[in-house]
């Protein structure tokens, strides 16, 4: 369905629509491969007068993330940041570009 959407609106050819979807689903792929690694707590050292303490940096989630589609690359340059707010944590708000009508 997506290969379809990207003809509709921006008639491209197979290769474009292939390079493009198999990109976004190869970051995907990535994403879950390494979320576990992405967000474990990173240990730090601490000030000796602190000791037997132990130190960690543990990442949060900010917020909202806005992303907003241009109509060239709609899978790419909507997908790839989406896909790295998501995994971080974040939730995510998209608009998608206009004049993508079918995508």
């Amino acid at each position: 369905k997506l290969g379809k959407a990207l003809s509709g609106d921006l008639r491209s050819s197979l290769f474009e629509k292939t390079i493009e979807i198999d990109e976004a689903v190869r970051i995907v792929d990535s994403a879950i491969e390494n979320l576990y690694e992405w967000n474990k707590p990173e240990s730090r050292g601490i000030p000796v007068l602190m000791k037997p303490g132990s130190g960690y940096i543990q990442s949060d989630p900010l917020g909202v993330v806005l992303i907003i589609g241009p109509w060239n690359y709609p899978v790419s340059c909507i997908i790839k940041p989406m896909i790295g707010a998501i995994a971080a944590g974040n939730a995510v708000v998209f608009k998608p570009s206009e004049n993508a009508y079918n995508v």
